[in-house]
C-alpha cells in the first residue's frame, strides 16, 4: 500500500438525492452526449468538501482523526439544501462545474460551526489553514469537469434547480483514489455529529 494518500474531509450527499442530482445535471449538459464533453462525477462519490488536505502520510492519519473526532462531535448536524449551478473559476472559463449548497433556514449556523471546527482540528494537526480561513467558503458539490477544448456550458446547467435537503450524520475522512475515469472516493473514517437540539 502506498504510504501516502490524497485525503479530504467532507459531507456525503445521500444516495437518492445524489442520483437525482446527477441525473438532472447530466440532462442539463446534453444527456447522453454529455460524456463526450464532460468528465462526470460518480454518483456514489458526490460530497461537499469541508477541507482538502491533499497528499498526506498515512502514518499521520490516526493523529488527524484524533483531532477531528472531538472537534466535531458536539456540533449539531446541519440541515443543508441545494442551491444553483456554478463554475470555477468563472462562467465562460469553467474548469469545474458544481451545484451550490447552503443551510436551510432552520439549521441555525450549523454548517459554519462545523467548518470552523474542522479548520481548528486540521490546524491542530499541523496543517497551515490561514489561507483557507481567510478565503470565502463556497459550499458546493462538484458534478463535472469540461474535457479539453472548453465546450460552452449550456445555460440549462446554470438554470436547473433541484429542491433537495439533507442532514448529514457524520463528517467523513475520504481518500481520493485515481484511476481511469473519475476518481473513486473511499471513506477511511467517519466522525459522527450531534443530533439537532
Amino acid at each position: 500500500m502506498n504510504p501516502r494518500a490524497v485525503v479530504f474531509l467532507a459531507l456525503r450527499v445521500p444516495g437518492g438525492l445524489a442520483h437525482e442530482l446527477m441525473q438532472r445535471a447530466t440532462g442539463s449538459l446534453g444527456g447522453d452526449r454529455a460524456l463526450r464533453h464532460y468528465r462526470l462525477a460518480r454518483v456514489e462519490g458526490l460530497h461537499l468538501t469541508l477541507f482538502y488536505l491533499g497528499d498526506t502520510a498515512r502514518a499521520g492519519l490516526e493523529s488527524l482523526c484524533g483531532h477531528v473526532r472531538p472537534a466535531v462531535q458536539a456540533v449539531p448536524r446541519p440541515v443543508l439544501r441545494l442551491g444553483g449551478g456554478g463554475g470555477f473559476p468563472r462562467r465562460g472559463r469553467e474548469r469545474v462545474l458544481w451545484m451550490g449548497a447552503d443551510e436551510a433556514p432552520e439549521s441555525g449556523g450549523g454548517l459554519a460551526s462545523l467548518r470552523d471546527a474542522v479548520l481548528r482540528a486540521v490546524s491542530a494537526f499541523g496543517v497551515d489553514t490561514r489561507e483557507e480561513s481567510t478565503r470565502p467558503f463556497v459550499p458546493h458539490i462538484t458534478l463535472a469537469r469540461p474535457r479539453r477544448g472548453n465546450p460552452d456550458v449550456p445555460g440549462a446547467f446554470y438554470a436547473f434547480e433541484l429542491d433537495g435537503t439533507w442532514s448529514p450524520e457524520a463528517v467523513e475522512l475520504i481518500e481520493s483514489v485515481r484511476g481511469a475515469g473519475a476518481a473513486v472516493y473511499r471513506t477511511l473514517e467517519e466522525f459522527p455529529l450531534a443530533d439537532p437540539e
